[in-house]
């Protein structure tokens, strides 16, 4: 009889544990996803940001070039 209540324990905690990783892995997910689409937001940001900028160099280069 002992041994089957010390079972029971340990099914139980073996299922709050399980269950919290699912609950965890779920979030991790979630946040994986939210930091991957702010990373593209930012990486895209500074790639038009710089290709910007070396627009508009070229374009004093040929302006300095005129004078």
């Amino acid at each position: 009889m002992h041994v089957r209540s010390t079972d029971r324990v340990m099914e139980f905690k073996a299922k709050i544990v399980f269950g919290g990783r699912q609950v965890y892995l779920h979030y991790y997910m979630q946040i994986d996803e939210f930091l991957k689409a702010k990373c593209l937001f930012v990486t895209l940001t500074i790639a038009c940001t710089l290709s910007f900028l070396c627009c508009s160099l070229l374009f004093l280069r040929r302006n300095i070039r005129m004078c």
